[in-house]
């Protein structure tokens, strides 16, 4: 999947997910673990790009990677803590939001992490606030994670 791709369709899926869903896109842990995910909360929407420490050192952004990271909008958590980078919105928006966060997600993973594209790539997505359901993904053209 190309990186347009990815935003156009990234955007309509976070822009219809329901209160209580989790949505992840990554890489195998075999091609180096790489992932995004999100959260929407009703009041709060929670994104995330994977962080250096949850990576193998061959799967780390460089040191001007990070500024790309940092630089495209995502907060890095404090120094001491083990945390993903991250992004907030309030509420449920309009897709043109959305589709300006999934091009903050593509640029961390292919300007900062060097991801060429998604090929080989897998989502899942589920409602925590309905017992773990799945979610189906109408726009995604991503596989479902694979049996471990």
């Amino acid at each position: 999947m190309q990186w347009t791709e990815f935003i156009e369709t990234m955007a309509l899926e976070m822009a219809g997910l329901e209160t209580g869903s989790i949505l992840i896109v990554a890489e195998p842990k075999s091609s180096g673990g790489r992932y995004v995910q999100c959260r929407q909360l009703g009041k709060q929407f929670y994104a995330e790009v994977v962080a250096n420490c949850f990576l193998p050192d061959t799967a780390h952004a460089s040191e001007e990677g990070q500024r790309v990271i940092a630089d495209a909008g995502w907060k890095a958590g404090p120094e001491w803590a083990e945390e993903n980078w991250s992004f907030e919105l309030n509420g449920h928006k309009p897709v043109s939001e959305y589709r300006t966060l999934a091009t903050m997600m593509a640029t961390a993973l292919r300007d900062g992490y060097g991801v060429p594209d998604l090929t080989g790539w897998y989502c899942e997505a589920w409602n925590e606030s309905n017992g773990n359901e799945p979610v189906e993904l109408d726009f995604l053209p991503l596989p479902s994670k694979p049996n471990a």
